[in-house]
């Protein structure tokens, strides 16, 4: 993978163009845009502050839950085969139906 990071300034058009360099091949790309000098978050990053400061916000660590420091996380192929049933399974649907009775 090549990754690149580029600065622009955007006009009244709201256009910009890029030239890449050779180094890029052709073909399919992820393209993110950051507008700098401004959060998103804010609110989120305020009332997290807020939560916390007010003995709100549970923060843990992984010691305070007794996860072991050598613990690695699960890949995304990992999670997607435990999250998946065996084949011939019922769909969840059906399970929960007859876990809960119709809806």
């Amino acid at each position: 993978m090549v990754a690149i990071r580029l600065s622009a300034i955007v006009g009244k058009d709201r256009q910009i163009i890029i030239k890449l360099p050779d180094e890029i091949p052709e073909g399919e790309i992820n393209l993110e845009l950051r507008v700098l000098g401004s959060s998103p978050n804010l609110n989120q990053e305020g009332a997290r502050a807020k939560l916390l400061s007010a003995g709100k916000l549970a923060v843990y660590t992984p010691a305070d839950l007794d996860i072991p420091a050598d613990t690695v996380p699960l890949t995304v192929e990992e999670r997607m085969r435990i999250g998946r049933l065996p084949l011939g399974a019922p769909p969840s649907e059906v399970l929960v139906d007859d876990d809960r009775g119709e809806r």
